[in-house]
């Protein structure tokens, strides 16, 4: 039979030392796992300041990552060409695009304000690069749909 003073120190020293044990642990995770996360400035702390100074991030996080050059696994590289190609195709759209007068305007608006908005939101509140890549395929299939409506589609005539 041990008196009650010794049980507790025990126990304190046990898990004291499980506690350092899981820290040292996290901390070397951590460090693996932070290269994962989209790059976000910095919290927003209830300032409505430092959200509009994370707005410019935000939108780049959603739209544009993951980079090549991101690390992670292979997963990312389709991920990458995903986003190429997209905005290689809203370039085509751009420079092919049918005459002012003929497009939907109002459409084409409120389908760019649907891509700001879940854009934005999806940037400020996920800072994992896999969920980002999942929850922004509405705004790609809005964005390609913006392009098919201002692509110029002439037929190929031959001579």
């Amino acid at each position: 039979y041990t008196n009650r003073k010794s049980v507790d120190d025990h126990s304190k020293v046990v898990f004291d030392g499980l506690k350092n044990l899981f820290e040292n642990s996290v901390n070397k995770n951590n460090k693996t796992i932070n290269n994962l996360y989209s790059k976000v400035t910095s919290q927003i702390k209830d300032s409505f300041v430092q959200l509009l100074k994370n707005i410019p991030t935000a939108l780049c996080n959603s739209l544009f990552r993951p980079y090549f050059n991101d690390p992670g696994g292979w997963l990312k590289y389709p991920a990458s060409i995903e986003v190429y190609l997209v905005f290689m195709f809203l370039l085509l759209a751009i420079i092919r695009h049918r005459k002012i007068e003929t497009i939907d305007w109002g459409l084409i608006l409120s389908l760019l304000l649907f891509v700001l908005t879940l854009s934005l939101t999806i940037g400020l509140v996920t800072p994992v690069l896999g969920a980002i890549s999942r929850y922004r395929i509405p705004a790609y299939i809005a964005l390609v749909f913006v392009g098919m409506l201002i692509y110029e589609h002439k037929k190929m005539t031959h001579e």
